[in-house]
């Protein structure tokens, strides 16, 4: 009888954590986000049509997560941030051009790091989306 009690506690000590706790845990670590029912607003200025949504962080204050989506026919004349990105293609085709090195195309499921500083440029003949991580706040230099 005193094992079965054990037992019993054992149980409804287990039911407790899941039912109380757990969920804690699930929010702390955030909710998936896709650029469907992400909130967009304008990149700024320098990239007319561009839009991103933060989905983590504060783009403003440190590391961050965004999704950026281009419309057709759009051009990241070239610039420089900070803060080194890493780059997902979510979708459509970006052409992106790193000063120094080659141009690539970059499709859904590919990933590029492009270290802080580096100058680039990019197009989109198609609308794009791509995910970019942040390690710094977000800037953007233009480079004529």
């Amino acid at each position: 009888m005193h094992i079965a009690c054990r037992a019993v506690i054992g149980i409804l000590t287990l039911i407790a954590f899941v039912v109380l706790l757990l969920p804690h845990l699930a929010a702390a670590g955030g909710a998936p986000v896709t650029p469907n029912a992400a909130n967009w607003v304008p990149c700024g200025d320098a990239f007319p049509g561009c839009e991103l949504a933060v989905v983590q962080g504060d783009p403003s204050k440190g590391p961050s997560d965004l999704f950026v989506r281009v419309p057709r026919s759009s051009v990241f004349p070239k610039h420089w941030h900070t803060s080194a990105e890493h780059i997902v293609g979510v979708s459509g085709q970006m052409l992106i051009n790193v000063e120094g090195g080659e141009s690539f195309y970059l499709t859904p499921g590919m990933y590029f790091y492009l270290p802080g500083r580096a100058v680039h440029s990019a197009r989109c003949d198609v609308p794009c989306v791509i995910f970019v991580g942040l390690d710094q706040p977000a800037d953007t230099t233009l480079v004529k």
